[in-house]
């Protein structure tokens, strides 16, 4: 069912985790990344709420990054 919903994704798509959070962690993260065929896997300094931590501003411009070659 994983494999079915995150390949039926066809549009470019941004995942960003925390070198220190759950993701980073999660053993079956990087052969589910596989499945999304336009995706772009980033990582920034921190944990789960990296997006609240140092990375903040890493992950801004990540994000501003990726939309404005959207």
């Amino acid at each position: 069912q994983v494999k079915a919903i995150l390949g039926g994704i066809t549009c470019p798509t941004l995942l960003i985790g925390g070198d220190q959070g759950y993701f980073h962690q999660y053993p079956d993260l990087h052969m589910r990344r596989a499945y999304i065929s336009q995706l772009e896997y980033q990582t920034v300094t921190g944990g789960h709420h990296f997006h609240m931590e140092a990375g903040a501003e890493q992950t801004a411009r990540l994000i501003h990054d990726f939309i404005q070659r959207a």
